[in-house]
């Protein structure tokens, strides 16, 4: 199978997503349903042990890669890192802070749904966290998802 048949399958298959927390931020850039589908799917396809997400955002992408590597059978370390606010979107504060709400039950739920799957939260911007992240904890990923603004 070449990799435009795999990406196509990944997109075409359903997903068991129905557990999936909806989305309850006023801004819509949360994961869309398609988009964690194409998660859940990648992570079933290539197996990670370790994985790497830059903008947890509500938590629901990293919901959906947590549900896809218990349903691979556990074992899994799943690192997500996002920060509070961003300081190129005149965004009020008190809405980041709504939206740190929303991500830590989301996060919550995905730890209790999915105990076999190690999820770590870091906070902070990937620019200046990422780096040492991998450098002294992570040493080698399988997956890494880069849904972020840090940049």
């Amino acid at each position: 199978m070449t990799l435009a048949q795999a990406w196509q399958d990944i997109c075409q298959k359903t997903a068991p997503l129905d557990d999936l927390p909806p989305s309850r931020w006023k801004h819509p850039w949360s994961t869309h349903p398609s988009g964690a589908r194409r998660l859940y799917n990648t992570v079933r396809w290539k197996q990670p042990a370790t994985i790497v997400e830059t903008g947890t955002f509500e938590g629901l992408g990293t919901y959906a890669l947590a549900k896809a590597a218990h349903d691979n059978g556990g074992n899994v370390r799943i690192f997500t890192i996002d920060y509070d606010g961003d300081p190129d979107v005149s965004i009020p504060l008190a809405d980041w802070k709504e939206l740190r709400v929303f991500r830590d039950e989301n996060l919550e739920k995905a730890r209790q749904d999915f105990p076999d799957v190690q999820i770590t939260f870091v906070d902070g911007d990937s620019r200046i966290v990422l780096p040492p992240l991998l450098r002294d904890h992570v040493k080698s990923w399988d997956l890494f998802f880069q849904d972020s603004m840090h940049f």
